[in-house]
């Protein structure tokens, strides 16, 4: 149906065989439905903003009262487009005066999201089935784009924080590096819990090791140095990019200079002399890479 329902669960059996009784009076019919109103006869396919939705929930699992979408409601949008996926933030029309939910000339409202929610990268983030979307208590939104078995964290303004690819082929540990196909590492679903989790009480949460097979053990040492000098400061730009990138430095000196993929594989190395050095990026493929000075701190680098 592409579409998300809300039943009452106060009706008597007899009840919700007809049209009255239970908390909103409406027995055993829907008493809310979102995502595409043709199917009830109040629209056509300019209409539906739901496209084999998956997760559909209400927005309140460990968030603070103060949220700005507290109580939304939040599903991941599989099939919006032909290569990529949104998540969608929408107010309900439940109006608690009349305790029920308000409609326009029949259809349910709203007509659209409050929100759209997309990766930088808009093809990195599709699946046809699965996934699952958290909004989280500090702003961000956690995804889980299951036919990648991709999970990330996007910031309010859709900036990509961290992200995982789940290290399996069929269930099974893949090697570190291996680059795996659409539906290699189906993930359903995806969640965050607070470290204080009742749940978590008297359990041992020590780390267990690596998933995958050969780990860099160091990958993260790569990235982030604990060392870096004080007064030492670099900036790329533009970024994103497609071709060329103007990369700078305030020290003067010469430095060695890194690009590295997500996976930590080095795909580009060169040399720059005196505080200021261009790169052509334009062979690399479109994604997010990381330049790496002098073995120093890293920063993203986005190339579309």
């Amino acid at each position: 149906f592409d579409e998300l329902w809300v039943i009452d669960h106060k009706t008597t059996t007899e009840q919700a065989a007809g049209h009255i009784g239970g908390f909103v009076n409406h027995g055993g019919d829907l008493i809310y439905r979102l995502g595409n109103p043709a199917t009830y006869q109040q629209g056509d396919t300019t209409d539906q903003v739901l496209f084999f939705q998956h997760d559909a929930h209400w927005a309140n699992e460990f968030l603070p009262e103060a949220h700005p979408n507290k109580n939304d409601i939040i599903a991941f949008n599989n099939r919006v487009g032909e290569d990529f996926s949104t998540a969608e933030i929408f107010k309900s029309s439940w109006f608690m005066y009349i305790s029920d939910y308000q409609s326009f000339n029949g259809t349910f409202l709203p007509e659209s999201s409050d929100n759209t929610i997309c990766h930088p990268i808009k093809t990195d983030m599709h699946s046809t089935g699965l996934s699952s979307v958290q909004l989280l208590p500090n702003g961000n939104s956690l995804i889980c784009s299951g036919r990648q078995g991709s999970i990330f964290e996007l910031t309010p303004g859709n900036e990509l924080v961290w992200e995982y690819r789940v290290p399996l082929v069929a269930g099974a540990p893949a090697e570190q590096g291996t680059i795996l196909a659409l539906n290699d590492n189906n993930t359903f679903r995806a969640f965050k819990y607070p470290v204080d989790y009742s749940a978590f009480t008297g359990r041992d949460l020590t780390p267990q090791g690596f998933i995958e097979l050969n780990p860099m053990e160091d990958y993260c040492d790569r990235l982030v140095s604990t060392n870096m000098p004080d007064k030492f400061s670099f900036a790329v730009y533009p970024n994103p990019t497609s071709d060329m990138i103007h990369f700078t430095w305030d020290t003067g000196s010469q430095i060695d200079i890194r690009i590295v993929n997500t996976i930590g594989h080095t795909v580009k190395t060169t040399r720059g002399v005196r505080g200021m050095t261009f790169i052509d990026v334009s062979e690399l493929n479109t994604g997010i890479y990381y330049i790496i000075p002098d073995n120093y701190r890293a920063i993203k680098l986005l190339i579309e």
